[in-house]
């Protein structure tokens, strides 16, 4: 697909699209990983806690545990579906029609 894009002329229109084509999905696939990964964190925490606190006679006396993070992860997880979305979907245009360059006629 990229050498599609990139022989077709119209360099910078090519190289922007190339560019988007594999920017939007990867940051995308980042951002929901670092939200499932602090999801799974926050939940890791919570489950403790609720432990700790339904049964006090088995928690171990003065364990210390890091603060819990501020966050569940939801914006990151939602920012990166909606840039994954944006991503595939730039993707599915660029493979339905891979650019105005193929319409206009060559230079001669």
């Amino acid at each position: 697909m990229v050498e599609n894009l990139l022989a077709d002329g119209g360099i910078a229109y090519q190289i922007g699209s190339t560019i988007g084509a594999i920017l939007w999905p990867v940051v995308g696939g980042l951002l929901l990983s670092i939200g499932i990964r602090r999801r799974i964190a926050h939940t890791r925490w919570v489950r403790h806690d609720d432990n700790r606190l339904l049964h006090p006679e088995s928690s171990v006396p003065s364990e210390d545990r890091p603060p819990p993070q501020p966050s569940n992860g939801t914006w990151f997880m939602i920012s990166g579906t909606v840039l994954l979305a944006i991503g595939l979907l730039h993707l599915v245009a660029l493979a339905s029609d891979p650019g105005t360059a193929q319409s206009t006629p060559p230079y001669s």
